[in-house]
């Protein structure tokens, strides 16, 4: 079924009213709500991306981190890489992208300590994605994995009021598929 342009905007207009509600959909819609003490406003949200240099974006972060860890790589400060104050001074954008560009292009024995860095992080998104590279990489025994795994299952920072965050779930499907279920949790 086609739409023209009209029936389009009226469609979408009339979901913002569903949702939001009057006022904030002719906000949203850039309109005003027939208060003459509200003129027209635009919705900042709605317009061009900000100018501004301190807006935070995560995809240019990460392109940050990953061009200042070239540059680290490039002259000759490998090492500096998996040094755990390097790795706990970038913020958890950056040790995601510090451990897909040690993982990928480094030595097996690189990956292992970063990786190693990454199940202990106080961030949970850094936890998780080094586990998830931990079960999918091949260059790791069963052993490693079930040990990082079972490391993510007892570590009490996956869960809030005894409940599991998604990265228990990812560990115990692992430990499933494994056929090892020895975790103490």
């Amino acid at each position: 079924m086609k739409f023209s342009g009209q029936l389009k905007n009226a469609f979408i207009l009339l979901t913002l009213l569903f949702f939001l509600g009057r006022r904030e959909a002719a906000f949203a819609a850039g309109k005003s709500t027939g208060s003459p003490s509200n003129p027209t406003v635009k919705n900042p949200a709605l317009s061009k991306p900000a100018e501004d240099p301190g807006a935070f974006d995560s995809n240019s972060e990460y392109s940050k981190v990953l061009s200042r860890l070239e540059q680290l790589d490039a002259t000759g400060q490998r090492s500096s890489l998996i040094e755990p104050g390097f790795f706990q001074s970038l913020s958890w954008i950056g040790r995601t992208a510090c451990i897909n560009y040690v993982c990928g292009i480094h030595p097996m024995e690189h990956c292992r300590k970063i990786l190693d860095l990454g199940l202990v992080d106080d961030a949970l998104v850094v936890r998780d994605h080094a586990l998830r590279i931990t079960i999918s990489t091949r260059h790791f025994s069963e052993e490693e994995k079930r040990q990082a795994a079972e490391k993510a299952v007892n570590d009490t920072r996956n869960y809030r009021k005894g409940r599991p965050f998604w990265i228990v779930d990812r560990a115990r499907g692992f430990l499933l598929a494994d056929g090892k279920t020895s975790t103490t949790r």
